[in-house]
């Protein structure tokens, strides 16, 4: 991938180039209008992706308005889904969501002045297709567990302990209360109160795959997991860690621990992890996948194909602090033991009572 500088060089010569070609065209008086660069889309994933604009002229200034606008006909336009920023400062990127899967879309920026409102070159990005079937250890004898709603898990033994080998998904308590769902980004990040979402907000296509997300206000009820059951907690996700690998001095530590854990524990293929540099063997049956998180900052779904991360149910401070936290990604061969804040939205396996 280009570097900033190296796209901005690029984007200097491109612009030399636009104004030769604005000068012969009779029918407007382009240099009047900015000039915006649109750089390759990365990070394509099913119902997500970036880009990134660059604003390399104001033309008469000053700009009012600046950013991406994307469709799936090209072409597109301010009229079309956008993001924007306001004012052309410097260079801009914009995370395109909600988009639907296995689909071409087309992607211009876009900057407006007083004279009008210009369009960058357009580039062309196609989202991934549906997932495939979870790849789970064909080695291993599963047993079933089902929820108060009557979603069945498969669940596996690792070592004492019994575990679900897929992330809980009930919208329910096991008392069969609701619990409440909360879609919008800016809520999540503010609320207080237990809650659930889906992956960008849509239960058809994820919901099966990653399960729910939910934030520690849910977790800390004792009631999201099957009777019998329970949300681990920090020593026995510790337990589960040490069988596999890690050291009992290491198992306190923060961060990532255990080198080779995660490769024991992810799925094996690379059906949902995009890109991994250390591909998974799914020896211990654990399965797990990489639905990423809902940032307690800002609401955003964030990480899907290339990190997990569950909850566990010990809180540093039990309300308004942090809670004990487990993730994998696709760049480190350990587990993360982290302490984040509440309003996080992770997914939950439970293990049995």
């Amino acid at each position: 991938m280009k570097t900033l500088a190296g796209n901005i060089a690029a984007s200097i010569l491109l612009f030399a180039s636009l104004q030769v070609s604005c000068k012969k065209d009779k029918v407007t008086d382009k240099s009047l209008l900015p000039v915006v660069i649109t750089y390759e889309v990365i990070n394509v994933k099913h119902t997500q992706a970036e880009c990134s604009a660059y604003c390399i002229s104001v033309g008469s200034g000053p700009v009012t308005d600046f950013g991406i606008c994307w469709n799936t006909t090209g072409s597109a336009t301010i009229d079309d889904s956008c993001s924007s920023r306001g004012r052309a400062l410097s260079p801009y990127s914009a995370k395109l969501s909600n988009l639907n899967i296995n689909t071409t879309y087309y992607v211009r920026a876009f900057a407006t002045n007083r004279a009008g409102t210009a369009y960058g070159n357009e580039r062309k990005f196609k989202t991934m297709p549906l997932p495939a079937v979870i790849a789970f250890n064909p080695d291993i004898i599963y047993g079933t567990i089902s929820d108060i709603e009557g979603n069945i898990y498969k669940t596996v033994e690792i070592g004492s302990q019994t575990w679900m080998a897929e992330n809980l998904r009930t919208s329910r308590y096991n008392d069969n209360t609701e619990i409440e769902m909360i879609a919008d980004n800016s809520e999540w990040s503010l609320t207080g109160k237990p809650a659930f979402c889906w992956y960008d907000n849509n239960e058809q296509f994820y919901g099966k795959v990653y399960g729910a997300y939910y934030n520690f206000f849910a977790v800390y009820t004792s009631r999201l997991c099957p009777t019998g059951w329970h949300v681990p907690s920090d020593d026995e996700w510790k337990t589960l860690e040490i069988y596999l690998g890690v050291t009992p001095d290491a198992a306190g530590n923060e961060g990532y621990r255990g080198q080779g854990i995660s490769i024991k524990l992810k799925e094996s293929g690379s059906g949902h992890w995009s890109k991994d540099f250390y591909p998974g063997t799914n020896e211990s049956g654990f399965t797990a996948l990489p639905g990423g998180s809902r940032s307690y900052f800002g609401g955003e779904f964030v990480d899907e194909m290339v990190s997990s991360g569950w909850w566990s149910s010990t809180a540093y401070y039990p309300i308004g602090g942090v809670g004990y936290s487990r993730s994998l990604s696709f760049e480190y061969p350990g587990i993360k033991r982290e302490l984040i804040t509440l309003n996080q939205g992770l997914n939950v396996r439970c293990v049995k009572d």
